[in-house]
């Protein structure tokens, strides 16, 4: 970030986390890719490398479209990789944490929330994002959103997911399900909430480097125990009137 930005940042980072997000290190892999590795790495690999450079390509890897790589030397990250292509690094305790920064979603279905009248309501939503950080993703946090490229199991529990749902109840406790005309609630505000949720969503997760792009409600009831008796209200109402 530069300094002349400094004030612009840090007036409105309270209500965008993407301002707090920090650029990734870059690493030099030109051939023969020792110029930022650490000196032990450097040297080790100079001495051996007619043997390491030949057999089994090692200290070269390719990087496809929309790929980024954190590069960690004897376990301590340096910088990352973000340009596609063929990159050289040195070999000798070089390791490669990869992510895949295309655009992604993460569905939330059924989940029961309180709205500001304390009735329970089924919420349905749908988080797009994408990755922008191999440092974030892959050593700053652990298990940050569903179905990573590296750990395609961990569908439950991340950290997206966890922050979603705690977002998601907040914000929905703030209006009610249906209120009369002209006043704001859960089935009227659409674009409000939305922007709600984006916002409130991307300062929790800024860490693990995923930029929101969107948080839609796409299904939106009274619980199963209420439904009935609201229905009945529904109806009366609409007598009345």
């Amino acid at each position: 970030m530069n300094r002349d930005d400094d004030g612009e940042a840090s007036s409105t980072k309270k209500d965008e986390g993407w301002n707090l997000m920090v650029a990734d290190p870059r690493v030099n892999t030109t051939f023969p890719g020792c110029v930022d590795a650490p000196t032990v790495s450097a040297f080790l690999s100079c001495v051996f490398c007619p043997f390491l450079y030949t057999i089994g390509g090692c200290g070269c890897f390719q990087l496809p479209e929309r790929t980024h790589a954190a590069v960690l030397y004897f376990g301590r990250y340096i910088g990352s990789v973000q340009e596609p292509g063929i990159h050289f690094l040195a070999p000798c305790g070089l390791e490669l944490r990869k992510i895949s920064t295309a655009t992604r979603t993460m569905d939330m279905k059924d989940l029961k929330v309180v709205d500001l009248r304390g009735n329970p309501v089924i919420v349905g939503a749908v988080v797009t994002f994408e990755a922008t950080s191999a440092r974030r993703a892959r050593v700053d946090v652990e298990n940050p959103w569903p179905n990573a490229t590296w750990s395609p199991y961990a569908s439950t529990g991340t950290y997206l997911q966890l922050q979603s749902q705690a977002v998601l109840k907040q914000v929905t406790s703030q209006f009610p399900y249906e209120a009369p005309l002209g006043y704001p609630s859960l089935k009227t505000e659409g674009t409000h909430i939305t922007n709600m949720l984006v916002k409130s969503l991307q300062l929790r997760v800024y860490i693990t480097g995923a930029r929101i792009i969107s948080f839609d409600l796409v299904n939106l009831s009274y619980a199963p125990e209420i439904a009935a008796h609201m229905l009945v209200r529904q109806q009366a109402a609409a007598l009345v009137l």
